[in-house]
């Protein structure tokens, strides 16, 4: 799709829901870190259109210890030094990359408009007060050693979403669906 005018988390639900009305009347809405703030935002927006959430380690509520924001600061600005220290927060385990990945790692996210993104994102669109009026089900999966967005977000999703789960998977990070797929998958398919 075509880039948005702008990157607050609203426009970007606005663009999802755009996507998708035409092509099927209700959805499984699914998002991880940033991407979950916009499958929430969504729900709200279009909740006849959301059937169901699931949200992977998402941003969207407070997190008071700021380690969420100074994280994604990391990205609109990367050097190879602030990624390598994204990566370590993000993984449970990290994996030795070699040294000569790092430079073209960094370029193609600068390529991308992640300081964009980034400087969009405003403290006041946050949705801990209006997570009542989320109406789809939604499943909430965590890693336990993200030290992007702590867990303790997650159980505070869990709290404030009406019917929602909460998995919390040990010995995994930031990215469940990446470093954990087969707990990831088990949760959603578990009856």
């Amino acid at each position: 799709s075509e880039a948005p005018a702008d990157y607050r988390v609203p426009t970007l639900a606005k663009g999802v829901r755009a996507a998708l009305e035409s092509r099927c009347p209700s959805w499984t809405v699914a998002g991880n870190s940033l991407g979950g703030w916009v499958a929430l935002e969504l729900a709200l927006d279009w909740p006849a259109g959301v059937e169901r959430l699931v949200l992977l380690d998402s941003a969207g509520i407070d997190e008071p210890t700021g380690a969420a924001e100074e994280n994604g600061r990391a990205l609109a600005e990367p050097t190879v030094e602030k990624l390598k220290e994204f990566r370590r927060r993000a993984r449970h385990q990290d994996r030795v990359i070699p040294e000569r990945v790092w430079p073209s790692a960094v370029a193609a996210i600068a390529a991308r408009p992640t300081k964009k993104i980034v400087d969009a994102l405003d403290r006041g669109q946050l949705l801990d007060g209006r997570l009542k009026d989320v109406k789809a089900p939604a499943a909430i999966l965590w890693g336990a050693s993200d030290r992007i967005i702590p867990v303790d977000v997650g159980e505070r999703l869990h709290r404030g979403l009406k019917g929602s789960t909460l998995t919390v998977i040990p010995e995994c990070g930031h990215l469940p669906q990446q470093e954990c797929p087969e707990p990831v998958v088990a949760a959603l398919t578990a009856r």
